[in-house]
């Protein structure tokens, strides 16, 4: 055991002096060793680490390299920080051996990873060849910081090479890469989350079927901002100001949430069997938002696009959605569409526009458009729609399609027609 004037005594040197000596704790005198700042030996007590929860260990201040506490809560044990200061990187210890939880940090650019885990980039990082993943089991998480492709480049920001699966890509910016942001066309099930794609020669984000993109950014990437394959989910991205589409989706992809403004086509472009839900699409190049067939498009709106507000393709459905002031139809639909509760106002042509046969209009309102419904195909019904202030009429339908009888304010009240349109 250290007598207790001799620890004071040590503590006194160690805090006052202002020059650097290494400091030995023992009951023998005997010196430091070599190789240490602070040698402590005692055969009757160790040394205890500070103990804090999960909590209280993320709330430590720029904890400095290689910081070690003893954590109570949330797969207790001891942790060290093997991040820096600046982004911490708290690392388990299992019997003096890293835990799974262990990171390969990336410090530089090219890098391939070829085994399965989990890195971390340190970094911001310039170079003329990014990140390339040829194995299936990654997460790479950029820890907040930004893969830049330097003056020149003909590469990708992070390339998967190969039909890989289980790929995650988390939390940080791809920025001017000549080959585009992110390539992960050829994965199944990949991850993407919390990424930048922003400056990119092709697409700022691509992935291949069954992936799951949320909390993305795309913007001023030279095709589209995201493209996604089919059987995939996308969610809460902004995509804006890139050459192409905002969001292009394959066939059977739920997209939802999502905003899309100012791309030089449309801002999304769908396959066959999708569903759009939430989204909002304004001032694009083209189109707001192209459906493919059988695809259900719910309370999306599509705002000031140079063309069509909504294009729906054949046998989808459209529900309470809104088109306003954008420079062609606020709706325009193929063969066998479904339009319910929807609203067109002020836009440039038609509030709800088909040259197609079949398809059904109920409960939808039209204002300040040029025609409110124009119908030229056939085997259309069309009741319980209302339109108002259209310049060129509420309703121009063609006479093979079943249309109720059409209100004006001067029979509103006098008809017990149910299914009555009105043109007011």
């Amino acid at each position: 055991m250290i007598p207790k004037i001799h620890f004071y005594l040590l503590f006194f040197i160690l805090f006052t002096s202002p020059s650097y000596c290494q400091i030995s704790f023992n009951a023998t005198g005997a010196p430091a060793d070599p190789s240490s700042a602070v040698d402590i030996q005692d055969t009757q007590k160790g040394l205890l680490i500070p103990r804090m929860t999960k909590v209280q260990r993320d709330q430590i201040a720029a904890p400095a390299t290689s910081l070690l506490v003893y954590q109570t809560t949330d797969n207790s044990g001891y942790y060290y920080n093997a991040g820096t200061p600046q982004s911490p990187v708290w690392t388990a210890l299992d019997g003096g051996q890293e835990a799974a939880l262990t990171r390969t940090l990336i410090t530089a650019l090219p890098y391939e990873i070829t085994q399965p885990g989990s890195y971390l980039l340190a970094g911001h990082l310039t170079g003329a060849t990014g990140i390339t993943i040829s194995t299936s089991g990654v997460t790479l998480d950029l820890n907040q910081y930004t893969l830049t492709g330097a003056s020149g480049n003909t590469s990708k920001g992070v390339r998967v090479a190969g039909e890989q699966s289980g790929i995650r890509i988390l939390n940080g910016s791809v920025k001017n890469w000549a080959g585009g942001g992110i390539d992960a066309v050829a994965t199944t099930g990949c991850t993407l989350m919390n990424i930048a794609a922003s400056g990119n020669g092709q697409d700022g984000i691509t992935s291949g079927a069954g992936a799951l993109i949320s909390h993305c950014t795309a913007h001023n990437n030279t095709l589209d901002g995201i493209d996604v394959g089919q059987n995939s989910g996308i969610s809460h991205c902004l995509a804006f100001a890139n050459g192409d589409n905002g969001i292009e989706a394959d066939n059977g992809v739920v997209i939802s949430d999502n905003t899309c403004n100012q791309n030089t086509k449309a801002g999304i472009y769908a396959g066959s069997g999708c569903t759009l839900r939430g989204n909002t699409c304004f001032d694009n190049g083209t189109n707001g938002l192209e459906s493919g067939s059988g695809s259900l498009v719910d309370r999306n709106t599509c705002a000031e696009n140079t063309q069509t507000g909504f294009v729906l393709q054949n046998g989808s459905r459209a529900d309470n959605n809104h088109a306003k002031s954008n420079g062609g139809h606020g709706f325009s639909a193929q063969q066998d569409v479904v339009l319910t509760s929807n609203s067109a106002d002020s836009n440039g042509q038609n509030g709800f526009y088909s040259t197609f046969d079949g398809g059904k209009m109920d409960g939808n309102q039209s204002s300040d458009n040029a025609v409110g419904y124009f119908i030229s195909g056939s085997g259309w019904l069309i009741i319980r729609n209302s339109a108002s202030g259209n310049t060129g009429g509420g309703f121009q339908v063609g006479p093979s399609n079943a249309k109720a009888t059409v209100l004006t304010t001067a029979t509103l009240n006098t008809s017990s027609n149910p299914n009555a349109n009105v043109d007011y």
